[in-house]
């Protein structure tokens, strides 16, 4: 939900085969396909250059198959699509422009766009481009019919994110799905489109999941040898390349389909840890997406990520835009804050029970707090805040960007919005109210949590969705950025370590991990977590500590006590494709003073 913010045949260098890292070299990269440059809005009113690599030969391979040199041009084709500055924030009557050039420049003919890209965004409006080109692929003709979802500077399209609905799938991505589903139907019937085809969709954010939701009804169509393009055309499903960056979970997936197998791996979802758009809507109330997801470097996923991201750093410095702009890219660490006192309204400090915590560990925490204290349940929220809650973003979208929202306290923009937003004092009252009340529940079990997220959360984490932000990570696991592009595998997970007393006492253990090369990594004495020269992820959240450890490394746990105790020891696998932790180990040991258990992790 921020700021939208991931060519080229990859070569078997590039493949998802290990972890291991290589340093870019001095020479110049040899690019396979065609430079070609585009513009991108970085404001309203101001854009920078960027480019990407083309290659007609991307689309030899089947859509099941990983290359990030084409992810890296759609998620760059995103972007060049993206709504002109032409107009600034009033005459939206050209917004399309900039991207039907450069898809004009990519060989496309019958380049146009659909009505909702030359008018202002509402909150139920959904913008794209279109495009055709023949290629051949083995000797075969096919008609190459791509989409480009309106995913930056939508505007008000945001407030459709917060219609969730009562059953089914999310009803604001899904009335934008079908509502672009059938304008592409529209568009291959216009241009007499006829033949094989094969189909290029890329979006990012609200554009990547509706990108999402069409990719998955098109598998299931095929599946059940439904024709959604009439009989004039023909397609299998590794002929429909879906690309998705950053999507939210959108599909309840009522049929029960495999929808992470086989016969949906041609959409592929690029995301990271770290973004609150990957968690909402929440997993916890049965929401999924359609396809593979792939996660970018994070230190919860890689023992590398410290030199990953001094990679990353050196060229986002020196050979993106993006720099003068943004300034430093996040490392994706946060600063814990707690509350000094038991008022929502009481001032902040550094909370020093943390260590090295990131993104991830605030945001999963965070929205799984949330929709099972506040918004309990669907039914809930659809009673007491969707309508508020829409009227709310309509209120701030109209007033502020995006980047003016995340750098503003949510404390601050809740006194805004009580005083402004609704149409009568009630209202607001009556809406500000029953939020305060509800936030009180996380604040009365969890306030560090809920300090950290209402103060400075969302500045911290707008990095962790922008697409240029993501797709520097696809430029340095690309041969056509990098002569030794970093190889990493974007299926790598993290395990999540649960450790505390059985019978509820205060965590007050001597504990430390070491990793496979024996090497100390966390450590809490007496209880307190304690600053080691590591990235690792731990500390102490009530009486219970927190350790997040990539899944590709290997971890032994000492853990001593001055007194006997029995602990309990939980570790959790996060699943990349649901978002949800899942128990694999749970077990409890007795301590006796003095005596050290060991725990292979």
């Amino acid at each position: 939900m921020k700021t939208k913010i991931l060519p080229f045949i990859i070569v078997t260098t590039c493949l998802l085969v290990g972890c291991q890292k290589k340093e870019p070299k001095e020479e110049e990269p040899k690019p396979i396909g065609e430079k070609i440059t585009y513009r991108v809005p970085t404001s309203e009113t101001e854009d920078v250059e960027d480019y990407l690599y083309y290659s007609d030969d991307f689309f030899k391979n089947d859509a099941s198959y990983v290359s990030l040199s084409f992810s890296d041009a759609s998620l760059g084709l995103v972007e060049g699509t993206s709504p002109s500055i032409e107009g600034g924030s009033t005459d939206f009557s050209r917004k399309y422009v900039t991207g039907e050039a450069l898809l004009t420049k990519m060989g496309f003919s019958g380049v146009t766009h659909d009505a909702g890209y030359e008018n202002k965004p509402t909150a139920e409006s959904i913008g794209a481009l279109f495009g055709k080109k023949e290629i051949s692929v083995n000797n075969k003709n096919y008609t190459l019919v791509v989409t480009a979802v309106r995913s930056i500077n939508y505007k008000l399209e945001w407030v459709s994110q917060f219609n969730m609905g009562e059953s089914g799938d999310h009803a604001g991505f899904k009335n934008a799905s079908t509502t672009l589903l059938n304008e592409l139907k529209d568009y291959i019937a216009n241009q007499n489109i006829s033949g094989n085809i094969k189909l290029w969709m890329v979006g990012h954010s609200r554009g990547g999941t509706v990108a999402n939701l069409i990719g998955g009804q098109l598998d299931i169509d095929l599946l059940n040898n439904v024709k959604t393009f009439g009989n004039k055309v023909s397609y299998s499903k590794n002929d429909l390349y879906i690309q998705c960056f950053n999507p939210a979970l959108a599909t309840i997936n009522e049929d029960n389909y495999d929808i992470h197998g086989e016969n949906f791996n041609n959409i592929q979802c690029f995301t990271n840890t770290d973004d609150l758009v990957s968690y909402v809507a929440p997993a916890s109330y049965g929401f999924l997406r359609f396809g593979k997801s792939y996660y970018l470097p994070s230190p919860v996923t890689t023992i590398e990520y410290s030199s990953y991201f001094n990679t990353y750093n050196r060229y986002y410095r020196t050979n993106t835009p993006y720099f003068k702009v943004f300034g430093e890219a996040s490392n994706a660490f946060v600063s814990p804050l707690t509350f000094r006192g038991t008022s929502l309204y009481s001032g902040t400090k550094v909370d020093d029970t943390k260590v090295n915590w990131t993104a991830h560990a605030l945001v999963k925490d965070f929205v799984d707090e949330l929709f099972t204290k506040i918004i309990r349940n669907r039914a809930y929220y659809v009673a007491y805040y969707q309508s508020q809650l829409m009227t709310v973003i309509n209120y701030l979208m109209t007033r502020y960007t995006q980047d003016e929202l995340y750098n503003k306290s949510a404390l601050t923009l809740i006194s805004e919005i009580q005083a402004n937003a609704f149409d009568t004092t009630e209202e607001a009252n009556a809406f500000t109210s029953r939020l305060m009340s509800d936030l009180n529940l996380i604040l009365a079990d969890n306030p560090t949590l809920l300090a950290t997220f209402m103060d400075s959360g969302l500045s911290a984490l707008s990095n962790a969705h922008r697409s240029c932000f993501n797709r520097t990570w696809l430029k340095i696991m690309d041969v056509n950025y990098m002569v030794s592009p970093i190889v990493y595998d974007l299926s790598l997970s993290m395990k999540k370590a649960i450790i505390c007393d059985k019978n509820d006492q205060a965590f007050d253990f001597q504990l430390t991990i070491h990793d496979q090369n024996n090497a100390e990594i966390v450590k809490f004495t007496n209880g307190v977590p304690m600053k080691q020269n590591s990235f690792y992820c731990y500390g102490k959240n009530k009486n219970e500590a927190a350790i997040y450890l990539p899944a590709d490394g290997q971890y032994t746990i000492s853990i001593t006590t001055n007194r006997d105790a029995t602990i309990r020891y939980s570790v959790a696998r996060f699943d990349i494709n649901t978002t949800l932790y899942k128990t694999i180990n749970q077990s409890d040991y007795s301590l006796t003073n003095g005596n050290a258990q060991t725990i292979n992790l």
